[in-house]
Parts: C-alpha cells; structure tokens; sequence
C-alpha cells in the first residue's frame, strides 16, 4: 500500500500556561494541534530536519515482525512552514517538504528522493480558558478548531508501497515527506487544560476525508483518516518546556476501481517526547522531537514500526 503521511514535523509548542510561556515556532515538539505562532506573534516560520529508522512492521493481523537479517530502512525528510495572524486569534500557515529514502537488502537496494505534499492550515482559538482569578465552579478547556487542506504535489513514484513513517497521513509530527496522492481536507478540535503554572494537557482530535484520484495510474479511493493525540507538557522557564505525547491513527481501506480491498484498513500507535527552548531576545527557537512505535503485536496493522529523531529551528516577529 502506498505509504501516505504527510511532509513534516508540525509546528512546535503552543502556550503552556498563559502566565508564563509563549509558543515556540519551530516544529517538532507538540504535536498536530500545534502552532507556529503565538497570539503576541504576526509572522513565524521554521525548518526541521527528521530522521526515521524502520525496524519492522506490522500484519493486517496486528502481529509484528521485525526486519529480516542483513535488511535496513531509513528516511531522512527536510520541511518548512510559514504561519501568518491576520487577528490574534487566528493563525494561517502554509507546509511543504522533500525528502529521501532508502531500503536495503542482501540482494541489493533502492534509494528515492522527491519533494512532500504542500498542506495549508487555520487555527483558530475559539474560547480562552478561564483566568486563575476566575475560579469559575465548573473550569472549562480553551478550545481551538484546526482546518487543514492537504494537495498532492509530491514527486509521483511509480511504486505501491513505501516505507510507512510510523503514522498514518496526518498533518502530525511525525509524518514523513511522501505524498499522498489526493487532496485532503481535514478538521480538528484541540481542548485544551491548564493545571497549574507550570503544566497543561491538551486533547487532540481530528478527522480527514481523502477524495478519489488517479495517483498509481488507476482509479484509486483513500479511506478516511482519523487522530487522537494526547499531550502533557511541563514548563520550568517562560522560554522552555518538556513534555510527553501519544498518539493513535487509524486510515479505513482503499478502493481500487470502486472495490475495497479486503482488511487494508491501517492504524498505528505513536509515543513521543518533545523539548523547546526560545532564545530571548533574539526571536529564535528550537524544538526537537524524539517519537517511537513500541514492538508488541497489536500496536499497529499494516504499518511499518519507525523510530524517529526530528529537529527544528525557528523564528517569529
């Protein structure tokens, strides 16, 4: 099945706690309801450099075998975003990648490199939590919906399968620079909960619809996609923050010529642990990413098992 997450590692950490940090636009740290941009920011950008080990992959059944002797799997993906506020409380941005894998066996090998899908997106922050001086009966979570188009214009291959980047195709941080091979709309909703100065939790949902297309040379239907993600984050300093992630996708099954293909349906469970730092006063930030796939039966269906390194630097004014 052709492997289809997205190019890049999404923007990096939002605000912790609205008394202490501020986001940090380099991508990699917090996963796919994250921006790039904070509310006292007007234009951020980052580049991030990601790099994936394949160590196995899972049956249609769940079970999970890792590679065999003597084989190998890596990818290294490059991608940039640029996040405009035309109002404070909402964030365009626009992402794009290229990318390089390679695959080697004791008969021999392939390597291919190609540019990632570009992908489009709008945050907007639609309710504030509460201020601690509020002390409301009932606190309630800020809630920020994510819209997001995806556009395949990722280098065309003529293979039908590729090395899965230990998620499914979502615009989420550990996608991998590979196309798609059809538009994609999506819809998110991040809730978000502060616990205290210092900590916060976010849940993540978000739902994607792949249209028809004609990528492989014939006709080709895309199941749905669907995410869930949580994330706990934990901020000693106003500019820096550590913090935990997990993530569960899942992709119905593809359609070739109107016929479904029989148990293709994906799905893949994702643990991840992020840092930022925000350079003060030079508007610099960096983030890095470390994500993996645990190797039991059942984590995954019809996916590879990726462990994962990405790093970002980024900018804001």
């Amino acid at each position: 099945m052709k492997k289809r997450a997205p190019a890049h590692l999404v923007a990096v950490a939002t605000a912790l706690a609205p008394a202490i940090a501020t986001a940090c636009p380099c991508q990699g740290a917090s996963g796919a309801a994250a921006g790039v941009t904070t509310e006292g920011d007007r234009v951020g950008a980052s580049v991030a450099e990601t790099a994936r080990v394949i160590d196995g992959a899972f049956q249609s059944d769940g079970t999970y075998s890792p590679l065999k002797a003597g084989s190998r799997a890596w990818a290294l993906d490059f991608s940039a975003i640029v996040g405009f506020r035309p109002i404070s409380r909402v964030e365009l941005a626009v992402e794009t990648a290229a990318g390089r894998q390679a695959m080697s066996t004791e008969n021999g090998g392939t390597r291919t490199t190609g540019l990632g899908d570009t992908s489009f997106r709008a945050r907007w922050l639609v309710v504030d939590e509460p201020m601690p001086y509020e002390k409301p009966a009932l606190p309630w979570p800020g809630v920020t919906v994510v819209a997001s188009l995806r556009t395949p214009t990722a280098t065309t291959s003529d293979s039908t399968s590729g090395t899965f980047s230990g998620r499914t195709g979502s615009a989420g941080a550990a996608a991998s620079s590979e196309g798609l091979g059809a538009f994609e709309p999506a819809l998110g909703v991040a809730l978000v909960r502060t616990l205290s100065e210092r900590v916060q939790l976010t849940a993540f949902g978000e739902a994607g619809y792949r249209f028809a297309d004609h990528y492989l040379d014939r006709p080709r239907q895309l199941g749905p996609r669907l995410l869930g993600e949580l994330t706990a984050r934990w901020a000693p300093t106003p500019g820096s923050g550590i913090g935990a992630v997990v993530d569960l996708g899942w992709e119905g099954a593809v359609a070739y010529r109107g016929v479904a293909v029989a148990d293709s349906d994906q799905r893949i469970l994702t643990l991840g642990a992020f840092a930022y730092f925000r350079a003060e006063p030079t508007k610099l930030r960096w983030g890095t990413m470390l994500r993996y796939t645990p190797p039991f039966d059942g984590a995954g269906k019809n996916a590879t098992r990726a462990t994962s390194l990405g790093v970002s630097l980024g900018w804001a004014l």
